[in-house]
């Protein structure tokens, strides 16, 4: 019963069940969940082995790796012992976080860019600052560190309506999980306290997933945003009345568990091997190494061709009638496994690496537990789906955090 009132514990299993559940279906019927649910594939003892190797890496990353980085010990920028830095920190960037964040809700608004589901920016120096900047990981590593501050609240309700302007909900996701691990470190997480947040959740989902759908809907079209949440209520719930809130109950955690398994992408990768092996080779595919911010820089400096990553060619062959690089697919941490074997031992190093450096910022920035839970999270929901780009601009992000922080804290004590 100690391990249900995890908050780790519980995400790890909800992800892990989510990709035995997709297994399972596709033994049973033959399908693949998800967007990729048109793909044919036939041989069932490959999907075991697939789903095999999707565990093992969560638990190796999530369970082996985390736990032996977190053992480290780094002096903090930040520490609980040394409340003048700390309260001044905390100040300077409440303040600062909510110009930030109110800045960019007023950009992509007028600019209709940063839509989930879509890569579409304008292309200037302004967008790209906001790219390097990153609002939402800014919102993720102040809050975590700062989760008690007067201006957390004023910040977190910017990051809920900025994310849902642009069509996102994953926010509520994180928001959930680190109020958990709040609770669960000071003490007051109970069970029944758990059993009523995941039943708001559940209850709650549908509703969330026809505002997210209409949001989605009118950035693609720019279409009215009333008519778009009509067409998406009507998908989510089918019907009106009871009849209709229980299909949307059903239609939400189809769709929660179709979103978080990474079987069904994964098997898909593994059939398409050789084509996007070819891809890499003719330089049409972007390596993982060379995937974010400092990738583009790579090329930009040696004058290399742009070329796309693995997660927008692999929404191309999902869905062949969009414009590549219009969208992307997670394509799993298992791609690179099966496209290119022969590297796999730097392959591992690689992400090994990541989550290293990733582990030393945090807790170079502070010593708050609390940053360890976020990083956690942040390595669930990017490492295993292979979202590597993600990956290297929340490290950057954390740079950047790190070195503002340090230089204010530097000369404000100088003053």
């Amino acid at each position: 019963m100690f391990l249900f009132k995890k908050p780790k514990f519980i995400f790890l299993l909800l992800f892990i069940i989510s990709n035995i559940y997709s297994c399972l279906y596709f033994i049973n019927t033959g399908h693949l969940l998800g967007e990729v649910s048109d793909f044919n594939f036939k041989s069932e003892e490959t999907s075991i082995y697939i789903n095999l190797l999707i565990i093992f890496f969560y638990l190796f990353f999530l369970v082996v790796i985390f736990r032996f980085f977190s053992k480290i010990h780094v002096n903090s920028l930040l520490d609980n012992d040394c409340r003048i830095k700390w309260c001044k920190a905390e100040f300077f960037w409440g303040k600062l976080l909510i110009i930030i964040q109110i800045l960019f809700i007023f950009y992509f608004c007028l600019t209709n860019t940063f839509g989930a589901n879509s890569v579409n920016r304008d292309g200037g120096i302004i967008s790209a600052l906001w790219v390097v900047l990153s609002p939402d990981n800014l919102f993720f590593i102040y809050y975590s560190i700062f989760r008690k501050s007067r201006y957390a609240k004023y910040n977190l309700l910017l990051a809920i309506l900025s994310n849902i302007l642009r069509g996102w909900s994953g926010i509520l996701i994180f928001i959930v999980f680190i109020e958990l691990c709040y609770r669960y470190r000071e003490g007051k997480l109970k069970i029944r306290l758990l059993s009523k947040i995941c039943g708001i959740m559940f209850l709650l989902y549908p509703v969330i997933l026809a505002v997210k759908y209409g949001i989605r809907d009118s950035f693609l079209t720019n279409s009215n945003f009333g008519e778009s949440f009509d067409r998406s209520w009507l998908y989510v719930f089918n019907n009106n009345g009871v009849l209709g809130y229980i299909n949307g109950l059903l239609f939400g955690i189809e769709q929660f568990f179709s979103r978080i398994q990474l079987f069904s992408n994964a098997v898909v990768v593994y059939s398409l091997k050789h084509e996007l092996a070819n891809f890499v080779i003719t330089n049409k595919v972007t390596s993982y190494w060379q995937e974010g911010i400092y990738g583009i820089i790579w090329n930009r400096i040696f004058d290399l061709p742009t070329s796309y990553n693995l997660g927008e060619v692999l929404a191309n062959f999902i869905d062949p009638q969009s414009i590549i690089g219009s969208w992307n697919s997670n394509p799993t941490f298992l791609s690179w496994l099966f496209i290119d074997p022969f590297q796999i031992g730097i392959y591992l190093l690689f992400t090994i690496a990541l989550c290293f450096i990733t582990m030393f910022l945090v807790k170079k920035i502070t010593s708050s537990t609390l940053s360890l839970d976020m990083l956690w999270y942040m390595w669930l929901i990017l490492i295993m789906p292979g979202w590597f780009a993600s990956l290297i601009l929340f490290l950057n992000t954390l740079i950047i955090f790190y070195v503002i922080t340090f230089i204010k804290l530097n000369v404000t004590i100088e003053r």
